[in-house]
C-alpha cells in the first residue's frame, strides 16, 4: 500500500490517505496548528510539528502507521527535516 500522511490544520489532525484507493485509512490526533512533516524512510518514522512546539513521532510501516510519541521541540518549529544517514530528525 502506498500511503500519503497529510497534516490538517484546522482540526489538529494527521490523515493517512491509501493512494490506490484514494481513501482515508486512518486519523490520528496531533497537536495544534501541524505545518511540517518530515519522513525518514530508512526508519520508517514520521515527523509532524507544529505552531504547539511539539512533534508527534509515528512508526510508519505500511499498511500501519501508530503513534508512539509526542515531545517538546522548542518554540516556532515550522521545519522538520532528516538525515538519512543517522535518522535523526531536526527542526527550525
Amino acid at each position: 500500500m502506498q500511503l500519503a500522511f497529510i497534516a490538517c490544520k484546522d482540526n489538529a489532525r494527521l490523515l493517512t490517505l491509501n493512494l490506490l484507493t484514494k481513501q482515508v485509512v486512518q486519523s490520528f490526533d496531533v497537536r495544534s496548528d501541524p505545518d511540517a512533516l518530515a519522513f525518514d524512510p530508512g526508519s520508517h518514522m514520521l515527523y509532524v510539528a507544529g505552531e504547539a512546539d511539539i512533534v508527534s513521532m509515528f512508526a510508519a510501516s505500511s499498511p500501519t502507521v501508530s503513534k508512539i510519541a509526542e515531545c517538546s521541540i522548542g518554540p516556532g518549529a515550522h521545519v522538520m527535516g532528516v538525515v538519512p544517514s543517522t535518522h535523526r530528525a531536526s527542526s527550525r
